[in-house]
C-alpha cells in the first residue's frame, strides 16, 4: 500500500475563475484529464471573478475543471513527459496574467476502487480513496482516476509542491493498493479498514 494525494482547492480562496467563449456543452469533453485531444482552435478565456492569480484556477461555474500555472507545469514536466498532455490557454481581456496557464489532458489513468467515496456524500469522510495501478506498476508524478476528473500525485510530488508554496492547492490522502490488499479489505467492514490503514501507515513510516 503506497500513499498518494488528491489535489483539490483551498475553499473560500479569492482565486481567479475564468470562462470560455464557447458553451460548456461544446468543450467539456476536451477538458477531461483523460481526453485525447486538446481544445479546438478559437477558444478564448476571460476572467469571471476573483482577485488573485494562483497556481490552480478553476473554470467558473464548472469548477471540476482546473488549470495550472506555467511553474506548476514546468515542475510536473520533470516528473512525467507532458508532451501531448498539456496546452496553453488563451486568456484575453483587461485582466491577463503575466504567466501562461495550461490545461492538462491525456494523463495516465488508474482505476478508482471505491468510486462511491467520491460520489456518495454519505460515505464517511475518513474513508480514503483507493486506486489500483495498471499491471502492478507504481505511478509517479501526476495521474487521474478512471471516470473522474480528480488528479492524484505521489507523495514526493505533493511534498515538493508544498515546498514551492503552490497556491490554491490542498491535498487529501489516497492509497495505491494491490488487488490482494483490496480483496482483504473487502472481507472486512469499513470500520476495520481504518485499522488496516493504521497498520499500513505504520509500515510505510518505518
Amino acid at each position: 500500500m503506497i500513499r498518494y494525494y488528491r489535489i483539490f482547492d483551498v475553499y473560500n480562496s479569492p482565486k481567479k475563475k475564468i470562462v470560455p467563449n464557447r458553451p460548456y456543452t461544446e468543450i467539456y469533453a476536451f477538458l477531461e484529464p483523460f481526453s485525447s485531444s486538446p481544445l479546438p482552435d478559437g477558444v478564448e478565456w476571460r476572467v469571471k471573478k476573483g482577485n488573485r492569480w494562483s497556481d490552480q484556477i478553476p473554470y467558473f461555474e464548472a469548477e471540476v475543471h482546473k488549470f495550472y500555472s506555467a511553474r506548476i507545469v514546468e515542475f510536473l514536466s520533470s516528473k512525467i513527459n507532458l508532451t501531448g498532455r498539456c496546452y496553453p490557454l488563451k486568456i484575453v481581456g483587461d485582466d491577463v496574467p503575466e504567466t501562461m496557464y495550461y490545461s492538462l489532458y491525456n494523463l495516465p489513468s488508474y482505476v478508482c476502487l471505491n468510486l462511491e467515496r467520491l460520489r456518495d456524500p454519505y460515505t464517511p469522510d475518513d474513508t480514503p480513496i483507493f486506486l489500483l495501478p495498471a499491471d502492478g506498476t507504481i505511478p509517479v508524478g501526476i495521474l487521474t482516476l478512471d471516470h473522474t476528473r480528480y488528479k492524484i500525485v505521489d507523495e514526493e510530488t505533493m511534498r515538493q509542491m508544498k515546498e514551492m508554496k503552490a497556491t490554491n492547492m490542498a491535498f487529501e490522502e489516497a492509497y495505491a493498493v494491490t488487488q490482494e490488499e483490496w480483496d482483504e479489505m473487502r472481507r472486512h467492514n469499513r470500520w476495520t479498514i481504518g485499522s488496516l490503514l493504521k497498520k499500513a501507515i505504520a509500515t510505510i513510516s518505518k
